[in-house]
């Protein structure tokens, strides 16, 4: 039978991150894959080196699994380093446990290496990895929409004519802008709406960004804004006017203004 060096190679990369990966599963943690990586990359060097280490075999491995723990993440304490190596050999023994009972099923003997599915365990965590990092990409902007939906309010704005404008207004906790004449709180709102508005500009105030001291045009503004219940808060409040305000919203509501 021939073996391939980079066959093998491949194949413990894989099943060695796929091991950490579910250690940091079960222990509901983060862990990050070029440290991944690297640890199953090291644990799989040294899978090439086995046959030719000879008595010290058995010591290698022995001190392999806790060097790759060590590599993989960074530990407050010891007990999080300990739970974590207890939580490798568990899964590697039940793994294996489950290896030997396959294989007494299966006319290919999968506790050894077999030129019939060489590559087997490399294809099986790299398509598994690829739909965890999709999922993990999905979620996270699932609830990115979610967050950013919970922050969304329809509004009204009460227009220099008579009428009322339908807008959407986004809850920002950034906002900490207050009328330094008042100390109030202050919304900012586009410069589509204020063309809207029809009103005049009032008076400019400067507030404070990172490049320092910014003049900003402000507007007398009156508006409802609503929530999910359909109850609705009426505020007037001076406005700031951007032209940097994100095309799907037109008032930015203060820290301390929401529609509950």
């Amino acid at each position: 039978m021939t073996v391939y060096i980079e066959y093998i190679l491949l194949d413990n990369l894989a099943v060695d991150m796929f091991l950490l990966y579910l250690v940091f599963i079960v222990r509901k943690r983060n862990a990050g894959l070029a440290r991944v990586f690297a640890a199953g990359l090291t644990g799989a060097v040294f899978s090439v080196l086995y046959p030719f280490l000879g008595n010290y075999n058995y010591f290698v491995k022995v001190l392999l699994s806790p060097f790759m723990l060590a590599i993989v993440a960074k530990y407050k304490r010891f007990s999080e380093y300990a739970v974590s190596l207890a939580v490798f050999l568990i899964i590697s023994f039940c793994l294996a446990g489950a290896v030997v009972m396959l294989s007494s099923f299966s006319a290919v003997d999968l506790t050894k290496y077999n030129a019939k599915v060489q590559l087997l365990p490399f294809f099986i965590f790299g398509s598994s990895l690829i739909i965890m990092l999709l999922l993990k990409i999905c979620m996270k902007e699932f609830y990115k929409r979610r967050a950013i939906a919970k922050a969304e309010f329809s509004a009204r704005v009460a227009l220099k004519g008579g009428g009322k404008a339908e807008v959407k207004a986004l809850y920002d906790s950034g906002n900490q802008l207050y009328n330094p004449a008042t100390g109030e709180p202050m919304v900012i709102i586009s410069q589509r709406l204020f063309d809207k508005l029809g009103c005049e500009k009032g008076e400019e105030i400067f507030v404070r960004t990172v490049g320092g001291l910014k003049p900003l045009d402000t507007a007398e503004l009156d508006f409802e804004i609503y929530s999910e219940s359909g109850q609705n808060k009426i505020y007037k409040a001076k406005a700031g006017i951007s032209g940097d305000v994100n095309g799907e919203y037109d008032i930015i509501l203060h820290s301390d203004m929401t529609g509950e």
